[in-house]
């Protein structure tokens, strides 16, 4: 695996822009890459989850809950970019698993 490899699945998780920079940028090598498919599959869900706690924890307007949840994303997003950029495979905690499984049409 090469150093791009690398690059483009830690860039799945820099915001909703890096996901569609990093799965074009994998469009584009046109090889059948496991290791950022991987890391597009959980970024995806990662980005998914955050819309949907932007939208659904203003409803319940519980500033305690919102923070954690926010700060739990963030978590997220860290540690599964972090072990991205090492060259690991690591599912985001307690939903990656849904999200690679979800996510399978992704190819």
């Amino acid at each position: 695996m090469n150093r791009d490899s690398y690059t483009i699945a830690t860039a799945a998780y820099i915001t909703p822009v890096g996901w569609i920079v990093a799965y074009i940028a994998h469009l584009l090598l046109a090889e059948d890459n496991h290791f950022v498919m991987f890391h597009l599959r959980q970024g995806l869900g990662l980005n998914i989850l955050a819309v949907c706690f932007s939208i659904l924890l203003p409803i319940i307007d519980l500033w305690v809950l919102t923070q954690v949840c926010t700060v739990l994303v963030f978590a997220f997003y860290i540690y599964c970019g972090i072990y991205a950029y090492k060259g690991e495979r690591r599912f985001v905690p307690f939903v990656g698993r849904f999200f690679n499984n979800i996510f399978q049409f992704l190819r």
